[in-house]
């Protein structure tokens, strides 16, 4: 009986030892499945992270690829046309007297192409300083009617961000932008894409064409016809219309009462006034009830 009750607790004893062991060989095998999960993850974690990193940058940028090949898209008619105009127009700055860098200066700043194309203009022409501000400060008044028209669709923008939007704007770029943006899926980032292509076509071109003005001697008024040349083009472009006709007349007209009388410096603002104000009374009186919902393009 001593030697059985001996035998029992030793028996026992191996049997919980081997338990053990079993226990201890599954607690082994599951630590290294573990492992190998977690080194997996750690891989995979690896491998996306360079695209959780892009989708990072393009987040906080707000700008993709996608969106500046749309706005290069909307804007490469604008830069084709600016080539043509900014070439001629750095010519007539370095006949004016203005150096290269004067030139590229000025049109990152002042960026306005009618004003660009006035200074240099009126200035070989003699006339005086007060009336070549007067004269750029009117013709660019046109800005704030167009601030005014793009102002409805910079609700959802960042203050910055409309500020820069709207002063690049120009009338090539506010015609594309506002057609986009009346048929909607058009944000304000498209737009101010916009606006910067044709800014950097334009100052690129005014440069080349200041530089070609320096090196070559070109006649001047071969290159300030391009500016007339640009104004009769829109003319062309513009519709039939009654109210139209009336503007298009009423300048000519104002234009050669001006010369008749020996106001030949400000005959063409004088011109353009007396054409808008026509304009503006015959459309005052004979108002047109037609229906202006449509979208562009209809």
């Amino acid at each position: 009986m001593t030697v059985g009750k001996a035998a029992a607790p030793f028996y026992n004893h191996g049997t919980m030892s081997e338990t053990n062991l079993k226990q201890n060989q599954a607690a082994v095998e599951s630590a290294a499945a573990e492992r190998d999960g977690a080194e997996s993850g750690v891989v995979e974690s690896a491998a996306s992270e360079p695209v959780v990193a892009e989708t990072s940058v393009a987040h906080k940028s707000g700008v993709s690829a996608a969106m500046q090949k749309e706005a290069f898209q909307a804007a490469w008619p604008i830069v084709l046309g600016y080539i043509v105009l900014g070439i001629p127009c750095g010519i007539l700055g370095v006949a004016a007297g203005m150096d290269v860098w004067m030139i590229a200066i000025m049109s990152l700043l002042f960026y306005s192409g009618a004003g660009q194309y006035m200074i240099p203009n009126m200035w070989l022409a003699g006339n005086p300083i007060s009336a070549i501000i007067a004269s750029v400060a009117l013709v660019n008044t046109r800005q704030m009617l167009y601030g005014a028209s793009l102002s409805q669709f910079c609700g959802s923008a960042g203050k910055r961000l409309a500020f820069i939007f709207g002063a690049t704007v120009t009338d090539e770029s506010f015609g594309v932008n506002l057609a986009r943006m009346i048929n909607g899926n058009w944000s304000v980032k498209h737009a101010l894409l916009v606006n910067l292509f044709s800014l950097t076509s334009w100052t690129v071109s005014n440069v080349a064409g200041a530089l070609i003005g320096s090196a070559i001697s070109l006649p001047t008024a071969l290159a300030s016809f391009a500016m007339t040349s640009l104004f009769i083009c829109l003319l062309c472009m513009q519709k039939v219309t009654p109210a139209n006709l009336v503007a298009v007349f009423g300048s000519i007209a104002g234009v050669i009462a001006c010369k008749c009388v020996g106001l030949a410096g400000p005959a063409i603002l004088i011109g353009a006034l007396v054409g808008v104000g026509a304009a503006f009374a015959f459309s005052s009186v004979h108002h047109d009830n037609r229906n202006t919902t449509m979208k562009v393009g209809e």
